[in-house]
């Protein structure tokens, strides 16, 4: 048997629904072992959790006149407005290796993972302790409020994250906040948006100047291989996942499936 690895992924910027559905895609595929991804997005997006009901998530008419795209993800949590930040998802066996077991362990492990890569770059961070993740029908938006085990630093929202749990495999995301957008695009989030304009910090503010993409990449990722204990090798996404992707994309494209609730 090949020895467990964890696989780093670079992607660049895509549309919201390209990037949920290869997510969905590695996470639908049984035996693919660990995925680390990190990618961007092509324009200011606002992505909305699986569950999350679509009233109150998000300005629509706002929105559209800023020209930011909707996308509903296959993790749960609540709205994300993906703008000056770097994105994640990790997939994985949730039954083997060491992201099995509870929940809540899964995001621990990878919180110390991701504060580990921070400290590689000089950034000190906080892994919130307190707190319980929001009911999925909450309308709020994600960097409103500190929950269990994200990013913060004094006492303001660096990183937030989801989870999705399907036939033994886990995906987990997460939005690592660069710098601060500007505040009319965070107004698209809708309700509570200046909640969570003013409880967000970009990685900017903590550091005199922001680090080359390859370099947090880097740190990040050797900082995750660390907590999860496993060599990290770098590649591509492979033919049979980018077709994968494809299947899945029609779905992530289709405005019924994000205005689905």
């Amino acid at each position: 048997m090949p020895r467990p690895l964890l696989r780093v992924v670079v992607d660049g910027r895509a549309p919201g629904a390209w990037n949920m559905a290869v997510d969905d895609a590695l996470l639908r595929r049984p035996g693919s072992g660990w995925t680390l991804r990190f990618y961007g997005w092509d324009r200011p997006t606002v992505s909305l959790g699986y569950a999350q009901p679509l009233r109150g998530a998000v300005d629509e008419a706002l929105a559209r006149r800023l020209g930011i795209p909707l996308v509903r993800r296959p993790t749960g949590g609540r709205a994300v407005l993906h703008a000056d930040e770097i994105t994640y998802a990790i997939t994985a066996p949730a039954d083997q290796g060491p992201l099995a077991g509870a929940v809540s362990a899964a995001y621990r492990r990878i919180a110390a993972g991701l504060q580990t890569g921070f400290g590689r770059l000089g950034a000190t961070v906080d892994v919130e302790r307190a707190g319980v993740a929001p009911s999925p029908a909450h309308k709020g938006a994600c960097f409103s409020a500190r929950t269990r085990y994200e990013l913060s630093a004094g006492g303001r929202k660096l990183a937030g994250s989801a989870q999705r749990r399907r036939d033994g495999r886990l995906l987990q995301h997460g939005s690592l906040l660069l710098g601060r957008p500007d505040a009319r695009l965070w107004a698209a989030l809708g309700e509570g948006y200046e909640e969570a304009l003013d409880a967000s910090l970009g990685l900017d503010e903590l550091m005199p100047a922001r680090p080359a993409r390859r370099v947090l990449v880097a740190a990040l990722s050797h900082g995750i291989a660390d907590a999860l204990g496993l060599p990290l090798r770098a590649t591509r996404l492979s033919t049979a996942e980018r077709r994968a992707a494809r299947r899945r994309y029609a779905t992530y494209r289709d405005p019924a499936w994000t205005r689905r609730r």
